[in-house]
C-alpha cells in the first residue's frame, strides 16, 4: 500500500511539471549512481507543502480567467442555414460574461463518435456572450468538414457541437444539438391524437421531459425532429438531479427458447408457433421513444408477430411485449443508485420487486410496467400509430389480439432469462456442410449434408415464390441415422426444382431437434432462379 501511495505521488508531481513547467522531481543524470547521501532529495513532507502551496496559486490565479458556470445557466439553440453555417443562439443566464474559445468537435449523438475534420479552418463570430443575455455566435464549418455528407446523413442520425471558453482543458464544455439540411417533417395531428401513452405511466414521467411521451409524432422512429431536444434535455436533467443515475448494459442476455406443445394462435399451424415470438434489443419503445437515456442504452425487447395479412403464415411486423433492462452487478453498491427508464427516475430499491435474472456480474430487470400498465390499450394505441403512418404491412383483429394476450401471459408466467453463453450452449449444434452458398444448383440437384450432435426428429424442405410467398411445395423427411443426412437423396424435391417454370424461389431447409430447450432450427434460406429469371436487386 506504501508503494501504491508513492507512486500515485510521484504521477501528481509529473503532472504538475507538465502543466506548470515547475519542476518538483529530482533529476539524477551523471550523479545517478551518487550514494544515496551524496543525492539532493526532496524530503515527502517538504514536497507535499511544496505542491499543496503551489496548487492553491494556481486556483487562485486561475479562477478569474476561467470562471465555469452552472450546467444550467446557459442554453444553446443551433440552426444550420446551409453551406456550412451554424448559427447558435446562446442565452447566458449567469452574471459572469462567458467567451467561446474559436474551437469546436463535431460529434454523432446517438453514437458519441466523433466526425473527422477535412481541414482546421473553422471560423467563429460572436463568441462574446454579456451577462444576463441572449446572444447569436456564428460557426462556419463549410471548409473544415464533408457538408454534403453531413446532409445527406442526417435522417440517420443528428450531430452535436462541443463548445469550450478554455482549449477544453480547464474550463466547461458545452453540447449543442445540430441538424444539417432540411430536418425531418413532423405529420400534423388531428384533433384527436393518433395515439397516446398510458396516462398511468405519462404521470411518472419526468415532468419537464414529458412534452416527448405526450407528442405523436408518426414517421421514422430515428426522423423523430424531438429527439435531440428530448436527449439534450435529459442530460441536462439527469446532471441537476443530484442522484447517481447508472446505465444499463446489454451482455446478451436471453430468454429461454419458447418449447414445443405451447399454442398462442389456434390458426397457425402447431410447428410455426415458434415464429410468433422472438426477442431483440432495441434503443425505442414501440412508439419509436427512447428506452434509456438514449445515446447507448438499449434494452433486450421480447416480441410477439403480427400478420401482414388476414390469413397469412408471413409475420410481417413485430410488436414489442416485454421490456428488459440489465445493469452491471459492480455498480450498485447500495441500493440509492437510480436507473433512467423510459422517462423516469427509477431506485434499484424500486426494481428489485421486478428482478427476474442475477449472476456474478449483472442483474436484469422486467421493466414492462414502467412502458405500459394495460395490455389492451397499450396494443390498440401501437396498432393505431402504424395505422396512421399508412404502415398497411400488418394485419391486426381479435383473433390476433388472443395472440399477442397469448404470447404475453406465456411471458408474464413463464419468463426465464439465461446468459447469452448459456443460451448458446442450449442451442443444438446442426449445420449443412459443402453446399453452395450463392444458389441451388438446379441442374445437379440438391447438395449439401446435414450433421447433427442432437438427434434429428425431422427435415422439412419447403420452396415458395419469391414475389408472394406462395407456398409451391414441402416436403417433410424422416432421416433413418439421427445425425446425419445427405441432401441430394432428398430426390422428390431436386425432380420438382428442375421442372419448375421460369421465375424467382427461395428454399427454406429446416431442422427438428429432440431437444428440449429448442426443437426448430433454420439451416438455410436462399433465392435461386430457373429458365433466363434474374434474381431481383435488393
Amino acid at each position: 500500500m506504501n508503494r501504491m501511495q508513492k507512486q500515485n505521488l510521484y504521477n501528481i508531481k509529473r503532472y504538475f511539471e507538465k502543466k506548470t513547467g515547475t519542476r518538483l522531481l529530482p533529476r539524477y543524470s551523471e550523479n545517478e549512481n551518487q550514494p544515496a547521501t551524496q543525492r539532493k532529495v526532496f524530503r515527502p513532507a517538504v514536497m507535499i507543502a511544496v505542491l499543496s502551496t503551489l496548487c492553491l496559486l494556481l486556483v487562485a490565479f486561475t479562477w478569474p480567467l476561467f470562471s465555469p458556470l452552472d450546467g444550467d445557466a446557459l442554453t444553446l439553440s443551433a440552426t444550420y442555414e446551409g453551406n456550412g453555417i451554424v448559427r447558435i443562439q446562446v442565452e447566458n443566464r449567469s452574471h459572469k460574461e462567458l467567451e467561446f474559445q474559436p474551437q469546436t468537435k463535431l460529434y454523432h449523438w446517438i453514437t458519441g463518435e466523433e466526425v473527422q475534420q477535412v481541414s482546421d479552418d473553422i471560423s467563429f463570430e460572436g463568441t462574446s456572450i454579456s451577462p444576463k443575455s441572449t446572444e447569436t455566435m456564428t460557426v462556419n464549418l463549410s471548409s473544415a468538414y464533408n457538408m454534403k455528407l453531413l446532409e445527406e446523413s442526417m435522417e440517420k442520425d443528428w450531430y452535436y457541437l462541443l463548445l469550450t471558453n478554455n482549449n477544453f482543458i480547464f474550463g466547461q464544455e458545452w453540447k449543442c444539438s445540430v441538424f444539417f439540411g432540411k430536418e425531418p417533417e413532423h405529420i400534423e395531428s388531428p384533433d384527436a391524437p393518433f395515439y397516446t401513452l398510458d396516462p398511468v405511466i405519462l404521470d411518472q414521467v419526468e415532468e419537464e421531459l414529458r412534452f416527448y411521451f405526450e407528442d405523436d409524432y408518426i414517421g421514422s422512429f430515428a426522423g423523430n425532429p424531438l429527439n435531440y431536444e428530448y436527449l439534450q434535455k435529459t442530460e441536462e436533467y439527469l446532471l441537476r438531479c443530484g442522484k447517481k443515475i447508472i446505465k444499463s448494459v446489454n451482455p446478451g442476455l436471453m430468454a429461454k427458447t419458447i418449447p414445443d406443445g405451447i399454442i398462442f394462435d389456434e390458426t397457425v399451424a402447431p410447428e410455426k408457433q415458434y415464429a410468433l415470438a422472438g426477442q431483440t434489443s432495441s434503443l425505442h419503445d414501440a412508439f419509436g421513444k427512447f428506452v434509456g437515456s438514449g445515446e447507448y442504452e438499449s434494452f433486450q425487447v421480447l416480441d410477439v408477430f403480427l400478420p401482414a395479412y388476414e390469413g397469412s403464415d408471413d409475420q410481417a411486423w413485430a410488436l414489442p411485449l416485454v421490456y428488459l433492462a440489465t445493469f452491471e452487478k459492480s455498480a450498485i453498491d447500495t441500493g440509492e443508485e437510480c436507473a433512467f427508464i423510459h422517462g423516469q427516475i427509477v431506485s434499484f430499491n424500486d426494481l428489485a420487486r421486478y428482478l427476474v435474472y442475477e449472476d456474478e456480474y449483472f442483474v436484469c430487470y422486467n421493466v414492462t410496467d414502467l412502458f405500459y400498465t394495460d395490455l389492451r390499450d397499450y396494443v390498440e394505441n401501437v396498432v393505431a400509430m402504424n395505422d396512421a403512418g399508412n404502415y398497411k404491412y400488418h394485419y391486426f383483429d381479435e383473433q390476433v389480439y388472443t395472440r399477442i394476450q397469448n404470447v404475453y401471459n406465456y411471458y408474464k408466467d413463464n419468463l426465464s432469462i439465461v446468459s447469452r453463453d448459456e443460451f448458446l450452449g442450449l442451442r443444438p449444434d446442426c449445420v449443412i456442410e459443402d453446399y453452395p452458398v450463392s444458389s441451388v444448383l438446379v441442374k445437379e440437384g440438391l447438395s449439401g449434408t446435414i450433421t447433427s450432435e442432437y438427434d434429428i426428429e425431422k427435415i422439412v424442405i419447403s420452396i415458395t415464390t419469391q414475389a408472394d410467398g406462395a407456398e409451391v411445395h414441402t416436403a417433410t423427411i424422416v432421416p433413418e441415422d439421427l445425425h446425419y443426412y445427405d441432401l441430394s437423396n432428398a430426390t422428390e424435391v431436386s425432380t420438382l426444382i428442375k421442372g419448375l417454370d421460369e421465375g424467382v424461389y427461395v428454399i427454406d431447409v429446416a431442422v427438428w431437434i429432440n431437444s428440449e430447450i429448442m426443437g426448430y432450427r433454420s439451416l438455410m434460406s436462399m433465392m435461386f432462379t430457373t429458365g433466363n429469371a434474374q434474381i431481383p436487386a435488393p
